[in-house]
């Protein structure tokens, strides 16, 4: 009889702790669902990250090939305005001569102005004296005749002279006002060259700067696309963890499972002993 009361009471004792048992295995499983549920939506969210991150890296990446090209194409249209410039500079040096040479002429014109000057000046002399000389042949009378003809033909020689000199100063004067415009357009040219050759310096030099620009900016999208390859290798490596992390808690919530299954055996067991030992009891 005391061993059956002994019994009876280690039977109490094990139906408590089967409850006990029981009632943790459940709340166990409940707690490993949630971890699974929290572990699911971290990977989602993990996986869901790293698409957008792939798909900046192909952006980044395209984006850095573009701006190569458009770089590529800076740096030979600067090569062309190099060019342009060696181009216009030297037809800036080659007009500053004419305009040298031109100033020249007109300095050589100037001087044969100068002499024709001087022929005119003969000729209205020796205009003058052939008149003087007529005058001469006419007080002379018959004897002076042959001298007043000569007279004559040296008055009109020099008559023509002049008139000559008259026709080559106008046409020089001309040809020194020709000079002039010429020479003024060629040194306005000259200047107007000037201007575009230091514009076109500009030109390149602006052409320079954005160049090194997209340069710094190919090498920051690379450093950045790097970033994010690295950000996404490691997104990959922690979706691999969490996904094992989720196989464990998966085999965990089996293993709960089992024991919340043998628990419940082992508390029916314990009741059923129970009822048996009171049973004998009576």
């Amino acid at each position: 009889r005391e061993a059956i009361e002994q019994a009876k009471i280690s039977a109490n004792e094990n139906t408590s702790i089967a409850a006990e048992l029981s009632a943790t295995a459940t709340e166990i499983e409940k707690r490993v669902e949630e971890e699974s549920k929290i572990i699911s939506k971290t990977t989602s969210k993990a996986t869901a990250m790293q698409k957008p991150l792939e798909n900046s890296v192909v952006k980044l990446d395209k984006t850095k090939e573009e701006i190569k090209t458009a770089s590529k194409l800076l740096n030979q249209v600067k090569e062309k305005i190099t060019e342009l410039l060696t181009t216009v500079k030297h037809s800036a040096d080659e007009e500053e001569k004419i305009v040298g040479e031109l100033e020249r002429l007109k300095e050589s014109t100037d001087r044969t102005k100068d002499v024709l000057k001087l022929i005119e000046d003969i000729a209205n002399q020796t205009n003058l004296l052939a008149l003087n000389a007529a005058i001469e042949a006419a007080r002379a009378g018959e004897a002076g005749k042959g001298f007043a003809v000569v007279a004559d033909e040296v008055r009109n020689l020099a008559e023509k002279s002049r008139e000559y000199v008259e026709n080559i100063t106008e046409t020089i004067s001309q040809l020194l006002n020709d000079i002039n415009d010429i020479s003024e357009k060629i040194s306005s040219n000259a200047k107007t060259v000037k201007i575009l050759s230091e514009e076109s310096k500009d030109v390149e030099n602006d052409v320079e700067n954005i160049t090194g620009v997209m340069d710094e900016t190919v090498g920051r999208s690379e450093d950045a696309s790097e970033s994010i390859k690295a950000i996404v290798n490691e997104i990959k490596a922690l979706i691999v963890e969490i996904e094992k992390i989720n196989e464990i808690s998966s085999a965990n919530t089996r293993s709960v499972e089992e024991i919340a299954k043998a628990t419940e055996h082992l508390y029916a067991m314990t009741e059923n002993l129970s009822k048996i030992l009171e049973e004998f009891k009576t």
